[in-house]
């Protein structure tokens, strides 16, 4: 009972606190105890998502992108095994938000991470295909 409240109490404030990404740097001396240090927050991350919806999907998925990064994106769908089973490469992205919808019906079954790019920047989410 107490695990229950103690997990009501705080998941309303990790879901509503923004994440930061931090730039860490070695220490000169090797010595030193402390390999790194946290020195500035690079970003807000809590600004950029992916979503992927209807999830779980058995045809086509929609692909949601928030971000301030503009200029060609490319995807790609990875099975569990780590093969690509969808590439799809240089669609353009000309402001922060993006949508795009893909053709899943010719895969199998099973859980899938979805792998975005944007510039330097990187998204990946998860999905289920079900049916076939």
């Amino acid at each position: 009972m107490l695990a229950l409240i103690c997990v009501l109490f705080i998941t309303p404030f990790l879901f509503s606190t923004p994440i930061f990404a931090f730039e860490t740097k070695k220490a000169a001396n090797e010595n030193d105890s402390t390999k790194s240090k946290l020195v500035r927050p690079l970003k807000n991350t809590a600004q950029m998502e992916l979503k992927l919806g209807p999830v779980p999907t058995q045809s086509s998925l929609n692909i949601y992108l928030n971000s301030p990064a503009t200029g060609k994106v490319d995807f790609r769908v990875v099975d569990m095994n780590g093969r690509v089973v969808i590439l799809k490469k240089a669609l353009d992205k000309q402001s922060p938000e993006w949508h795009n919808q893909i053709n899943v019906s010719h895969i199998s079954s099973g859980l899938y991470f979805l792998e975005l790019f944007v510039g330097n920047e990187r998204f990946t989410s998860k999905f289920v295909k079900m049916g076939r």
